[in-house]
């Protein structure tokens, strides 16, 4: 009798697939996320509105019309948000003001250690001609808040100490944050 043969499994040979960058990685995943899109979506609208107010918008936001028969109309098809006290279109003004908004500063914020439960405020621009007519504080507790409700205990955020950014500097010292003497080395490479 011969001894029974022994099957041998050969493992097949690994397949590598190319490694995904983190930005490609990213950008799949966003994808899979509907709600994600959609607010992309909706973002991209209102910023494509925004910039192309002048080209779509039905009236100048800024005329007036005392007219009895043009105050405080409810929307229709002739003025889709309606008017207001002072007879102004209430959608062309929607238009310039977001418009102005994106001019002005807009923030930025993230969850920087999720263990510590640390949030940071990674970006907050406030056009330089509105610096201290208060758009700066309100971002910040605009961040603020958002990172309170994603329950971070600590807040984080980092600026110059060069003159041109003593605006935020105050607007930082006047939210509560303490400045701690730390120094950031940096190198071209």
């Amino acid at each position: 009798m011969s001894a029974p043969a022994i099957a041998q499994t050969v493992p097949a040979p690994l397949v590598r697939r190319p490694e995904k960058s983190l930005w490609r990685y990213s950008w799949d995943r966003f994808r899979r996320n509907r709600l994600a899109v959609l607010g992309l979506l909706f973002l991209a609208i209102m910023m494509g509105s925004a910039l192309l107010a002048p080209w779509i918008a039905p009236y100048n936001p800024n005329a007036v019309s005392l007219a009895p028969e043009d105050l405080l109309q409810p929307p229709s098809r002739e003025h889709l948000f309606g008017t207001d006290e002072l007879g102004r279109d209430v959608f062309s003004r929607a238009l310039y003001g977001a418009r102005i908004s994106l001019l002005v500063g807009f923030v930025a914020t993230g969850v920087f250690d999720p263990a510590r439960r640390m949030g940071e405020i990674s970006i907050l621009a406030v056009d330089p001609k509105h610096q201290t007519s208060g758009i700066g504080t309100a971002l910040t507790e605009f961040a603020l808040d958002r990172l309170a409700e994603d329950r971070m205990k600590i807040a984080m955020v980092e600026t110059s100490g060069d003159p041109g950014h003593a605006p935020a500097r105050r607007t930082y010292e006047g939210a509560g944050f303490t400045l701690l003497p730390i120094a950031g080395y940096f190198k071209n490479l």
